[in-house]
């Protein structure tokens, strides 16, 4: 199998081909690369949090304190201690450097462990971890400022099963995250069926942040070196794999919204209770004036009745429109529907696309039975933005 690769690796190189004997110097030292004792000891203290954990309004920064000559890595998850899945740190894990913020409403379990590491030697201490409960504030919730620009990729790898790559999918989103210089959460990674032959492919996106150059992260992405830590992560020649990265502005945003029927609880018993609507509807601001009000019946400007005080401009309709909503998508147990936003028709002058929920029966949200609210990229739909759970507004009506 090692000569595979090495036979391979030459070949996607466009070297001539390997004499016997420098086949077997190349299989020799990727043998003794392997060999190499890595030996893990927990000796070193745990990490202390700085924040405890709690229950918080809109938002918690979560500092943990750092001793001299180690470092500390951390994980978050969000769903409780309860969840399936248990992130645990590891060397890997984005290292800690300064106090975080967690600013979406919902629980989050982070974990954190100490690690240094002496030639051959890991050493690292046990995990430590705080739950920390954010609750939305009174006057909705802030979602997020969204990416003026997106990086696209691809990694292409040579002679690796999807089994292997999975294993390593979020070793490879931390080698992208730091090649980068973002968050993990700001990157996404799907892998790609098989192009033809026996190379894999995994799709990744990068949000560029404002104020940030593409053209220079994308470099970033596209330098040996992430070629490297990849294959690393991976245990594979560097030859095997490559990197292809290209930056496009953020021109079109997807918001999901699904919902199933409230029920009522007689006696204990879950009862379905009366069919009923969930609404998303989109308000165009420029700073405090109203533009324009999207919802199920279509931009305001179009329909003609005034919900709202919304002037001064239109979402237009047809295939020109910037946000467009596609209508309740019924089925016997709940619904869905989209509200699709072009950024880029939007009027210079708008500054905050703000989006309502509203219930056409209820008078309390939270009886609506797992409703989702998400919102991501039309051009790279695995790649999502932001989310919002109903459950976060409590009874709101």
């Amino acid at each position: 199998r090692l000569r595979r690769i090495v036979r391979r690796s030459s070949s996607l190189a466009g070297l001539p081909p390997l004499t016997a004997e420098q086949e077997d110097v190349q299989v020799a030292t990727m043998v003794l690369q392997k060999a190499l004792p890595t030996v893990t000891q927990c000796d070193l203290s745990q990490p202390r949090f700085e924040t405890k954990g709690g229950h918080f309004d809109n938002k918690v920064v979560v500092s943990i304190s750092v001793e001299s000559g180690v470092e500390v890595r951390y994980t978050v998850e969000r769903g409780g201690e309860g969840s399936k899945s248990r992130c645990e740190p590891h060397a890997r894990s984005p290292l800690y450097r300064k106090p975080f913020v967690l600013d979406e409403p919902g629980v989050y379990v982070v974990r954190a462990a100490t690690f240094r590491t002496d030639g051959a030697i890991q050493h690292r201490s046990l995990m430590t971890s705080e739950t920390f409960v954010v609750r939305p504030g009174a006057s909705g919730k802030f979602l997020r400022n969204l990416p003026s620009q997106m990086v696209q990729g691809v990694i292409n790898i040579a002679g690796g099963t999807e089994r292997l790559i999975a294993s390593g999918l979020e070793s490879m989103r931390s080698a992208i995250a730091t090649a980068s210089n973002a968050t993990q959460s700001a990157v996404n990674l799907h892998i790609r069926k098989k192009k033809g032959g026996d190379t894999m492919e995994v799709g990744f996106s990068v949000e560029v942040e404002h104020g940030r150059d593409a053209q220079d992260l994308t470099s970033r992405l596209t330098d040996p070196s992430l070629v490297k830590d990849i294959a690393k992560v991976l245990s594979m020649d560097s030859a095997c794999v490559s990197v292809e990265a290209k930056a496009k502005p953020l021109e079109e945003v997807l918001l999901s919204l699904g919902w199933t029927f409230p029920v009522s609880r007689v006696g204990g018993v879950a009862r379905q209770a009366r069919v009923d609507y969930l609404d998303g509807s989109c308000l165009v601001y420029s700073e405090e004036r109203l533009l324009e009000t999207i919802d199920y019946r279509g931009p305001q400007s179009i329909h003609g009745e005034r919900v709202s005080s919304a002037q001064g401009w239109s979402a237009g309709h047809g295939p020109s429109a910037a946000v467009v909503h596609s209508g309740d998508v019924m089925s016997a147990t709940g619904g869905n529907h989209g509200l699709q936003v072009r950024l880029s028709r939007l009027p210079q002058e708008a500054t905050d696309c703000i989006f309502t929920l509203s219930a056409y029966h209820s008078r309390d949200l939270s009886k609506f039975i797992s409703p989702s609210m998400t919102i991501f990229d039309a051009d790279c739909p695995e790649h999502v933005l932001s989310t919002y759970s109903v459950v976060d507004a409590g009874s709101a009506s």
